[in-house]
């Protein structure tokens, strides 16, 4: 799962915790911002040692409060399923977009006009 922790002095204090459950080898997180606002965790789920292929889930949580999902990829699956997991895929975001690796492809994630 996904856990948010503050620096409180010299040690760490859980604030938050997600309810998706990563299973092995778990999610690589990437965070976008848009300034010094909107913040965003994306993370994806990946394929687990010696586990059946299975599409990538890709998710964004609100970087406040990673309990509160804003988005997966299957909430419209035919219009956003991403294709086969790898493992230790890390979603990459650049000028408005994020690009997941699977397997034989990329997936790229945008904004609908």
């Amino acid at each position: 799962m996904l856990r948010a922790f503050a620096v409180v002095g010299d040690s760490l204090r859980p604030i938050g915790q997600g309810t998706v459950k990563f299973i092995d080898p778990g999610a690589t997180p990437t965070v976008s911002a848009n300034g010094n606002g909107d913040g965003i965790v994306w993370a994806i789920t990946t394929k687990g040692w010696r586990s059946p292929d299975r599409p990538a889930v890709l998710y964004a949580f609100d970087a406040a409060n990673v309990a509160n999902e804003l988005y997966d990829s299957e909430q419209d699956a035919e219009r956003d399923r991403a294709g086969m997991a790898l493992r230790f895929s890390i979603p990459t975001v650049a000028l408005g977009r994020v690009y997941v690796g699977t397997k034989g492809a990329v997936a790229v994630y945008g904004l609908l006009k």
